[in-house]
């Protein structure tokens, strides 16, 4: 530890510890365990996968249809 840290390092000790807010930590709990939920359940939400699928599909068609095409005018 350097000199210069040491008088942060006494200020920091003296704050007082943190508490809890149980009310608050089990409603954040609920929170995250309803959106892990939602997730993990496959019958919650399956189309976004196929969509981004799809998606992705169309992406990579276009883009190989305007290479070949790219190709085609460069051949010429």
């Amino acid at each position: 530890m350097t000199h210069d840290e040491e008088p942060l390092t006494r200020l920091l000790q003296r704050l007082p510890q943190a508490e809890v807010d149980e009310v608050r930590a089990s409603r954040v709990q609920a929170r995250c365990r309803k959106a892990l939920a939602r997730r993990v359940n496959p019958l919650v939400a399956p189309r976004p996968r196929r969509a981004r699928r799809l998606e992705s599909f169309c992406v990579v068609s276009l883009c190989v249809a305007y290479l070949i095409t790219v190709i085609q005018q460069a051949l010429q």
